[in-house]
């Protein structure tokens, strides 16, 4: 069975990376990059109504 904390530490980096190339591409500025990584980072810290609701300003992305 694969490690947890190394599995949650890989999607991490692939939502980063993911993250990455939007603001590379201009469709997110670096700020609202950095805030994501900032929410990504630490998301085992948020109960998932406060994740909604910070991840809420970013609904948009899906719909590109």
């Amino acid at each position: 069975m694969p490690d947890l904390d190394a599995e949650s530490e890989r999607l991490k980096l692939q939502f980063v990376m993911a993250y990455d190339e939007l603001c590379k591409q201009g469709k997110i500025t670096e700020a609202e990059f950095q805030e994501i990584v900032n929410i990504i980072e630490h998301i085992g810290e948020y109960s998932i109504s406060e994740l909604r609701e910070k991840l809420d300003p970013y609904r948009w992305l899906n719909r590109d």
